[in-house]
């Protein structure tokens, strides 16, 4: 009941919030805007796990990315997001997303507020995967090239989060996943059996 829980999205978090069926009655707080179709936003993945605990959710109607830093400056200045953002350093224990840029299987990396010519870009930087909107290369060193334009918990805040668990499987993320770990961002991975003996 003590503990605050975070949460992203993302297609295995978004499954394990369909299956969920008890949690102690805690808040829950979401990392990150929205990134794809509605089915598979962090709302409505915070809005059943708060369900189940019993909770009101911290939400950010908001999305992960936006086209320019003036408009995430302003965005952060809502009164909604100063309220979750607020929340981020009281969040104790985390669940979130590992997104994959090449090859590219993450919302983020599909998103329209990054044309083409600028997802190439941060390949050719060396992005690998992201977590909560962070980019991180193969070595887990974070990339902060679009971080002034996301609306979502910042990489150091994530850090400090005692407990992070990274949800995450399938061929395609196996390089993502790994470099994720490498990044301090996560302390514990849950992922399918294949990819557990790939990695």
């Amino acid at each position: 009941d003590s503990d605050v829980f975070g949460l992203t999205s993302g297609r295995t978090v978004n499954a394990l919030a369909r299956s969920l069926r008890y949690l102690p009655r805690c808040e829950v707080v979401q990392l990150a805007g929205i990134a794809g179709p509605i089915q598979e936003t962090g709302i409505e993945t915070i809005r059943r796990v708060s369900a189940v605990a019993g909770t009101t959710p911290w939400t950010i109607y908001a999305p992960l990315i936006v086209s320019d830093a003036a408009t995430a400056q302003g965005l952060r200045r809502q009164h909604e997001l100063v309220g979750t953002f607020a929340q981020f350093e009281r969040v104790t224990a985390a669940v979130v997303a590992v997104g994959s840029w090449p090859p590219p299987d993450s919302q983020m990396v599909e998103n329209p507020a990054l044309g083409a010519e600028e997802r190439d870009a941060l390949v050719a930087r060396g992005v690998r995967a992201e977590v909560c909107a962070t980019l991180v290369d193969d070595q887990g060193r974070v990339i902060g090239d679009v971080d002034d334009r996301c609306i979502a918990i910042p990489g150091q805040q994530l850090r400090r989060i005692p407990h992070v668990i990274a949800v995450a499987g399938g061929e395609a993320k196996t390089q993502a996943i790994r470099a994720v770990p490498a990044s301090g961002l996560v302390h514990s991975l849950i992922t399918d059996a294949s990819t557990a003996r790939r990695l």
